[in-house]
């Protein structure tokens, strides 16, 4: 995955359009998750609307283990390899997810959780899983969901996540976002 990122030369005639600059061509870093998950910070933005000025790249100092950005938007890439996961998690965000390679699994509670009791086995009983396909866009608007590669290759997929509210339920609960991960042997 290569990110071609463009701006402004600085000195432009007035009256006249300025010449456009490809500021980077290269692919970014990756940072890989226990071997079977790898992410790329694309790009960042702070701020509503945000900035164009200027020539820095916004996702190098960018944390791989932050998905909101509070104040603006975060466009990651990602690749799971066949077999492996994510966990359960919820993020207060809306998340614009294009499969670009492969097929995963969306994997949603099928009926009312406790909050003490989210499923880490993504095989259990009490969850569902919908099948995307390359091409496809699931948008996940502050849900619980996990990711699976049922798949014999690697699926791939670029997130662009803005934040949101965080849900409430009818009674005007917040719900909670965070991980559900298996604990290990040892815990």
């Amino acid at each position: 995955m290569k990110r071609i990122v463009t701006g402004h030369a600085t000195d432009c005639t007035p009256g006249k359009e300025p010449v456009v600059k490809i500021l980077i061509n290269a692919e970014p870093d990756y940072t890989n998750f226990a071997s079977t998950v790898t992410i790329a910070q694309v790009w960042q933005t702070h701020g509503t609307p945000t900035h164009v000025q200027g020539e820095k790249d916004e996702a190098a100092a960018a944390n791989p283990n932050t998905i909101v950005v509070q104040d603006g938007s975060n466009v990651r890439w990602g690749e799971l390899q066949p077999g492996a996961s994510v966990a359960m998690h919820r993020t207060s965000s809306v998340d614009y997810n294009i499969l670009t390679h492969g097929t995963i699994a969306l994997v949603t509670p099928k009926e009312e959780l406790d909050p003490e009791d989210i499923p880490t086995d993504l095989n259990d009983p009490r969850l569902e899983h919908t099948l995307a396909s390359q091409g496809d866009v699931i948008i996940q608007r502050g849900t619980l969901h996990a990711w699976l590669n049922k798949g014999d290759v690697p699926a791939a997929w670029v997130s662009v996540i803005l934040p949101s509210e965080s849900y409430k339920t009818a009674e005007g609960e917040t719900v909670k976002d965070g991980f559900w991960a298996k604990k290990s042997a040892s815990e």
